[in-house]
């Protein structure tokens, strides 16, 4: 049954409360509520059914691969019963099953990735009707449950399950998070571009160390392939986190029916706060890439277009709500991005950057 089918049965039974819908505009509204929650349907259903159809061929597939092998299995026993397999068969054979096992091991691990993938949600949802049951507040709904639990893990120091939080969060939203979804996300942030920093900085001080100490030119090799792995992964860590905070969305022209639109104040302030992460994520990638990287330029004019933008965008706002001493709160940030990381510090563009902030 459609969604607009259920919700005329529900205007039948529940119209008790409620004064019939006269106006045009009411009509409109209200057609326009049932469109979007018929639409929130269809997608649904069409994922189900494809993965309902990619299941069922994955298993007959496998289940045909079986049955060939134990078909083999069966003849090669029946014709040899009185001299035996012999040993290239017997290793064809072998072999045939040995793919047989590695296709079974990994078909059922991607099927129990998704089932517990799937399980994840429905034990959120369960998690939320359980609160709901013990109160009666109105804000333990889906979304202010998910913004609880990123603050939650991030209090924990779980920050890799809070930026998956947040994930989800922008998933659901379309981007558009509030200026109290903003800043725990901000926060989560500066957390991880802390601790990033200092896990970069400590490793890096014990391979020095290492590489001084040891005679060993193999070893040194060893250190240096490692020491290369760690430098990947803490990059690919800061590319991951600034698609999570690019994809926080400013323009509230795509809200969908029925939220709230952000006034202009907030939607500049999430957005300064969006670039300013940006351009902090930015500057820890750039200062854990060597200069001779290939993603080294890359990272380098990312971190300046997304400095500039925030620079712009908070000049705007502040200048608007008539902030004074603008220059200066732009200097102190500046001044921290600086010092932090050295590798941005000394440049022509970070200097007329400075330049450009003292004339504001």
């Amino acid at each position: 049954m459609a969604l607009l089918e259920l919700f005329d049965e529900a205007d039948d039974v529940d119209d008790v409360d409620e004064p019939p819908l006269r106006s045009a505009d009411s009509a409109a509204d209200r057609r326009r509520w049932l469109d979007e929650l018929n639409a929130m349907q269809r997608p649904i259903d069409t994922l189900a059914g494809a993965l309902r159809e990619q299941l069922a061929a994955l298993e007959t597939e496998h289940r045909q691969k079986l049955q060939h092998c134990a078909i083999d299995w069966q003849n090669a026993l029946n014709s040899s019963s009185f001299c035996g397999i012999s040993g290239r068969k017997r290793r064809k054979l072998e072999s045939l099953t040995g793919e047989c096992r590695l296709r079974s091991t990994l078909l059922a691990e991607k099927i129990k990735n998704c089932s517990d993938y799937l399980h994840s949600f429905d034990t959120l949802i369960r998690s939320i009707q359980r609160e709901q049951k013990r109160k009666s507040e109105e804000d333990d709904f889906l979304r202010e449950f998910l913004l609880k639990s990123a603050r939650h893990q991030h209090k924990k120091g779980q920050i890799g399950q809070a930026l998956d939080t947040f994930c989800q969060l922008l998933l659901a939203t379309g981007g558009h998070l509030s200026a109290e979804e903003m800043e725990g996300l901000a926060d989560v942030c500066r957390e991880k571009v802390r601790q990033t920093r200092e896990f970069h900085e400590r490793i890096s001080q014990a391979v020095r160390q290492q590489l001084n100490e040891s005679n060993s030119g193999r070893q040194n090799v060893v250190v240096h392939e490692l020491w290369g792995q760690v430098l990947e992964d803490l990059r690919s860590e800061c590319a991951e986190s600034f698609e999570i905070v690019m994809q926080v969305n400013c323009d509230e022209s795509n809200n969908t029916v029925g939220q709230s639109v952000p006034n202009c104040s907030q939607k500049h302030n999430t957005e300064q706060l969006k670039l300013l992460m940006a351009s902090t994520i930015c500057a820890l990638w750039l200062h854990i890439t060597p200069r001779g990287h290939e993603e080294f330029d890359d990272i380098k004019d990312l971190f300046f277009s997304t400095l500039d933008d925030y620079i712009e965008t908070f000049r705007i706002t502040n200048q608007k709500n008539c902030v004074k001493n603008v220059a200066d709160d732009l200097e102190k940030t500046v001044r921290e991005l600086m010092g932090n990381y050295p590798t941005v510090a000394g440049t022509k563009k970070m200097r007329k950057i400075a330049q450009r902030i003292l004339i504001i």
